[in-house]
């Protein structure tokens, strides 16, 4: 079986509402990454290792989603206190969350584990803070209030929260030329949507910014001594149907199959893919609880 006839496996890290110990998760994220070709695993956010010892091999790739703010302890910063309800409805500031130190374990763990074998990551949003923090970067904790605004060009001045549909384009990012993002999207700049209230402020030190919004915010990350690790601030999970957002995950996937076929190769076994036949009545999905499981047949298939 040749890399390309791979459907590699995506550790996908969900939400935490810790208060409420609800796992939460978009299921846009899991469905551009199967449309890309990729098999997409919700990883659990537990303080137990021995689970992700056990998870974390199965993957060829991770995918980091959106969600709380990191928490700035992080990169040595102190914990700012906002008030939600001095703020609009559609404010982000209006859906600040406190930070999940949980979550925030279980995403080092895992950028940790993919630096050190050169599997691919792809962060969105909150993931692609979390890159940045976690090889040495920092955030602004609130946009409006810390970061400052061009001069004497209001133009310039943008909102990073709209207040429409998320799946509509609200201002342009320029990407830099003869980079990996660059190169991915064939683009030099195009339209995104933006529902953020913190945003990277210094960079990591393996980490190049790579794109920007019209106020200079850092828009898009990647790391430069790994094969691919990107972080981009906007949810091209809405726009997985638009040519530059499937480019994107569709890089995102081949990355993934050729770590699956590193990986086999370093073990000096066969690229192959482990699958388990199902015998199903009828294409339904309900038929599944009923369906008939053939063990034997969870084996390598070169």
């Amino acid at each position: 079986m040749s890399a390309d006839q791979i459907t590699p496996i995506i550790g996908v890290v969900p939400g935490l509402v810790s208060d409420q110990e609800i796992v939460r998760l978009r299921e846009n994220y899991c469905q551009a990454v199967i449309a890309a070709g990729g098999a997409p695993i919700v990883l659990p956010v537990t303080e137990d290792v021995t689970v992700y010892e056990k998870l974390l091999p199965l993957a060829d790739a991770f995918l980091l989603t959106g969600g709380s703010d990191v928490d700035p302890r992080l990169y040595g910063d102190r914990v700012e206190v906002y008030e939600p309800k001095s703020y609009a409805e559609d404010d982000a500031r209006s859906a600040v969350t406190q930070p999940s130190p949980r979550r925030d374990n279980v995403e080092e763990l895992v950028l940790n584990f993919a630096y050190q074998r050169n599997m691919p990551v792809l962060g969105i949003c909150r993931g692609a803070q979390m890159l940045n923090v976690h090889f040495g970067g920092t955030l602004y904790q609130d946009l409006s209030d810390q970061m400052e605004n061009p001069e004497d060009d209001e133009s310039l001045v943008i909102s990073h929260w709209q207040g429409v549909s998320f799946d509509k384009a609200t201002h342009a990012v320029t990407i830099k030329p003869f980079s990996q993002l660059w190169d991915i999207l064939n683009a030099t700049a195009m339209n995104v949507n933006s529902m953020h209230h913190q945003g990277i402020r210094d960079l990591a030190p393996n980490m190049e910014a790579v794109a920007f919004a019209p106020d200079g915010l850092v828009e898009a990350i990647e790391a430069t001594d790994r094969s691919f690790m990107i972080g981009v601030q906007w949810h091209p999970e809405f726009f997985r149907k638009s040519k530059r957002s499937e480019r994107l995950f569709r890089a995102f996937i081949q990355y993934a199959r050729e770590s699956h076929k590193e990986r086999m190769e370093q073990r000096g076994e066969q690229v192959a893919e482990r699958r388990l036949h199902i015998t199903l009545g009828s294409h339904d999905l309900r038929a599944w609880a009923q369906a008939e499981i053939d063990d034997s047949e969870f084996k390598a298939k070169a």
